[in-house]
């Protein structure tokens, strides 16, 4: 994956990744409980009941 100033770009398989370097990039995340809870789940496919 690459991210630049105006250009973020990754293989296929790398869907999850790219989307969390967008939501950075647009400072989408409340905080890094936001972002690490956002990877725990989408990444790493942890399940909070």
């Amino acid at each position: 994956m690459v991210v630049g100033e105006q250009v973020i770009t990754a293989r296929a398989n790398m869907y999850v990744d790219m989307a969390i370097a967008i939501g950075k990039k647009m400072e989408l995340f409340a905080d890094e409980a936001d972002l690490q809870e956002t990877i725990d789940f989408w990444k790493l496919h942890k399940s909070f009941n």
